[in-house]
């Protein structure tokens, strides 16, 4: 049975996005106003600049991560399957890729801002594709979470919620523990492989 998506990781991944969000308009604001301050340029276009260089980055580092993190995994030990919502991740890609196309034919020849459009839409579109073909699956040297590695080290904790849709909640070591909470859906058949795994690696909660 494939993992279904829980209350309880929905929560908690909602939580984690919304401390994200947090932090994305932080730091595009106070790059905004820097660009604003060197360049005279007014805040919304401050802003959308921000936002561009912040996105090459995050996108950068997903693909880089994502490349090494499958190098240094190892031996695949159990795979748990594919996300719970990437049927969701597929339609996101799709409308992405349709937003850019759209944007980048309707716009006049040689207009660069139908061009950053393009190229905008489509890395968005990559970045769906990625995260709906990923896979959760527990490896020689630790949980690869879909698109990127969690090694066995870095896990400070686990405890399980429910038993009919088992969720697997992770604590990893940080000097934040807010930020470090993680909640994984895994199929019912799955549990008992997977305690079996983490036993040997890291310790249980209370």
């Amino acid at each position: 049975m494939p993992a279904e998506m829980t209350d309880v990781a929905f929560r908690r991944g909602m939580k984690n996005a919304l401390l994200c969000l947090v932090g994305v308009f932080a730091l595009v604001a106070i790059l905004a106003q820097v660009l604003t301050t060197l360049t005279g340029q007014t805040w919304r276009d401050s802003v959308a600049t921000s936002f561009a260089i912040f996105w090459v980055v995050v996108f950068v580092a997903f693909i880089f991560n994502a490349v090494v993190g499958r190098q240094r995994r190892g031996e695949v030990l159990l795979d748990c399957g594919p996300h719970p919502t990437r049927v969701l991740f597929l339609l996101n890609a799709g409308l992405f890729a349709f937003l850019a196309l759209s944007n980048f034919f309707s716009a006049e020849k040689n207009d660069l801002r139908g061009i950053a459009m393009l190229i905008f839409g489509t890395s968005f579109c990559a970045y769906w594709v990625m995260m709906a073909l990923g896979r959760l699956q527990l490896t020689e040297n630790g949980i690869w979470q879909y698109w990127s590695l969690l090694k066995w080290d870095k896990i400070a904790s686990y405890a399980w919620q429910g038993d009919t849709r088992p969720t697997l909640m992770l604590q990893t070591k940080s000097k934040y523990p807010i930020l470090g909470r993680g909640a994984l859906p895994v199929g019912p058949e799955h549990r008992e492989a997977i305690s079996e795994l983490l036993e040997s690696h890291v310790p249980k909660e209370g």
